[in-house]
């Protein structure tokens, strides 16, 4: 079963969905610079094969940055070697990543799909943690020619951080 949809949405920027239901989806976004990409967000890892899809994509070495610790947005970022996330958010994270939680989230926003919530029962990663580097407010991630600033956004979460490329506004 392939949940993920991809769009490219600029000439390095591809918008990636998790497909959940007809109305729910898990927006992640790959940037691809000339020597690095950054993968913002995870997804609830479902399939297990977000990594796979992001390198038809790309062959640049992947560094993965979460916006905040929620299910739908940390999923499969144990698949990726490099992890980027505040600090503040470790403790969401790790409630977020208890399989039973993330597989009532599916059951709630997929409108039960039975085919969707075996397939994910069988597939979705089972890690409930990853080990992340802190990132923090007024950080650069330089992905060679590709500036994102980091800009925290507490709110939404203690630890919601936000990426922003400001040459592409």
């Amino acid at each position: 079963m392939n949940i993920y949809e991809i769009k490219q949405i600029r000439e390095n920027t591809y918008f990636i969905q998790e497909k959940i239901s007809r109305d729910m989806m898990c927006a992640i976004t790959l940037i691809v610079g000339e020597e690095k990409a950054a993968l913002i967000d995870t997804g609830f890892g479902i399939s297990g094969s977000l990594r796979k899809t992001v390198e038809t994509i790309t062959s640049k070495p992947i560094s993965c940055y979460i916006t905040h610790g929620d299910p739908d947005h940390v999923g499969s970022a144990a698949a990726f070697e490099r992890v980027y996330m505040s600090a503040e958010d470790e403790k969401l994270m790790r409630e977020s990543l208890v399989f039973k939680r993330r597989m009532a989230y599916i059951v709630l926003f997929s409108a039960m799909n039975l085919k969707l919530i075996k397939y994910a029962k069988d597939h979705m990663l089972k890690d409930e943690s990853f080990a992340f580097k802190p990132i923090n407010d007024g950080d650069v991630v330089n992905l060679g020619g590709t500036i994102l600033e980091v800009i925290a956004l507490p709110g939404h979460s203690r630890g919601s951080l936000c990426f922003y490329n400001r040459a592409d506004g």
